[in-house]
């Protein structure tokens, strides 16, 4: 009884997918609500009303009417203003429900709202203002978090970063093939692994090897050798924040000085003879 009373009285943080759904959800139908009925009543879009006669990204002409209404600024440029409030219920509304420049549509959105509360609904009382304070709260709450994993954003941006990590990926390659086979007996080199990249030491080495490693990072960085035809690892550690270690490296193995954190690390290494084959790669890649 006395945990049941500690969970209920106790705050509680949210993590994994059930946050994502219950961001989702919310955020969906407000998005959803604002273009099919809020935005697309004002606003031309493919599902408005034929009776409107509204054409394509049209505002209705009797909106900036009511925004000119509302005093200066407003009624320096009506029809600017109106087209843009329109638009951010209608298209933003659609935005904000896939999920897509979230922060951005969310940014608008509450703008409008802040304006139709203080500026249109503010003598309607609560229950007149309660219909844009809704959307203002999902706005506000959508603009810190953003889309979630449920939504095109997080999906375009882990598109992006991986394109932009092979890309430099291939990049530190090269100019690791070219520095760190020069690498001999009592000489350091310095390498730096992106987030969620791995890198690997020693895929082309004949012959076996060892490697001081130096983590010059407060993050704990795994450190595997695998075998190079088979890929299973054969030894592994965890090399903790500014520790020391040595690896022992058979003929038959690779090095994978791994970074699964959400910062770049850097370890120093310093190898026992020449080495060949240097790469980066994704730590999905593995």
């Amino acid at each position: 009884m006395n945990t049941f009373l500690t969970k209920l009285l106790s705050g509680s943080s949210f993590t994994g997918w059930g946050a994502h759904i219950f961001m989702f959800v919310p955020r969906f139908v407000t998005g959803m609500l604002l273009t099919i009925d809020f935005g697309s009543s004002k606003f031309g879009m493919p599902w408005t009303d034929p009776e409107k006669n509204l054409g394509l990204l049209e505002v209705a002409a009797w909106f900036p009417e009511d925004v000119a209404a509302f005093g200066a600024p407003f009624s320096w440029a009506p029809w600017f203003f109106a087209w843009m409030g329109a638009a951010s219920e209608a298209i933003g509304g659609l935005f904000l429900a896939l999920g897509f420049q979230t922060r951005l549509s969310a940014f608008l959105i509450g703008c409008t709202m802040l304006t139709a509360i203080f500026f249109q609904k503010w003598g309607q009382g609560t229950w007149g203002m309660l219909p844009a304070m809704g959307f203002l709260w999902v706005s506000m709450y959508s603009l810190v978090h953003g889309s979630g994993k449920l939504g095109l954003d997080y999906w375009v941006a882990r598109y992006v970063k991986k394109r932009r990590a092979l890309r430099t990926g291939v990049a530190t390659a090269v100019v690791a093939l070219l520095l760190l086979p020069l690498s001999s007996c009592g000489s350091y080199s310095t390498i730096g692994v992106e987030a969620k990249e791995a890198f690997v030491l020693g895929e082309g080495a004949f012959g076996g090897f060892s490697v001081k490693l130096t983590n010059l990072t407060n993050q704990e960085v795994p450190i595997k050798a695998v075998n190079r035809k088979t890929g299973i690892q054969t030894q592994g550690f965890g090399l903790g924040p500014w520790s020391t270690a040595v690896l022992n490296v058979a003929a038959n193995e690779k090095v994978l000085i791994e970074n699964p954190n959400e910062v770049d690390i850097q370890v120093r290494a310093r190898l026992s003879r020449r080495v060949n084959g240097m790469r980066y790669q994704a730590l999905s890649e593995e």
